[in-house]
């Protein structure tokens, strides 16, 4: 795989499906959504050995489908408190009337993961995230769904 752009000396971005962001400090790592490119082999290349935490910007599957393989790891979930429910409780989604029948013109949709991901934290607009002495804010940008999130 060709190098992955470093737009400063601790932050990365991963292309792929979707594009990670990755902030370093040391061996250790906090992902901005985690698409299922970004796999232990890959970050072991970048000298990245464990992930803390994963920043989710919305529940959408292409931008958290590597995030089951770095939670059996012991990395924890932050995500939208809007949506936690399209995180957590995907059984009652997929259990739907509409859902079942393909009956896609209402959000959330047809991403929804297939398989529970826990939030260990659920954000809203105006929090800050603090990891390794990194300030993140979060940010409400609804837009591919109604509650995603930035992280700045």
């Amino acid at each position: 795989m060709a190098s992955e752009p470093t737009l400063a000396p601790q932050l990365t971005l991963l292309p792929g499906a979707v594009t990670t962001g990755l902030i370093r400090c040391g061996e250790r790592a906090l992902l901005i959504d985690c698409d299922d490119t970004v796999t232990p082999d890959r970050l072991a290349a970048l000298g990245v050995r464990h992930v803390d935490w994963i920043l989710c910007t919305q529940y959408r599957r292409g931008n958290t489908a590597g995030a089951y393989a770095w939670l059996e790891r012991g990395a924890q979930l932050v995500g939208p408190g809007a949506e936690r429910a399209w995180f957590e409780d995907v059984a009652a989604y997929w259990g739907a009337w509409g859902s079942r029948w393909h009956l896609y013109t209402h959000q959330p949709g047809p991403q929804v993961p297939v398989q529970p991901l826990p939030l260990a934290r659920a954000v809203a607009d105006g929090e800050t995230i603090r990891w390794q002495g990194i300030e993140l804010g979060v940010l409400a940008t609804p837009g591919m769904t109604d509650g995603a999130v930035s992280y700045h």
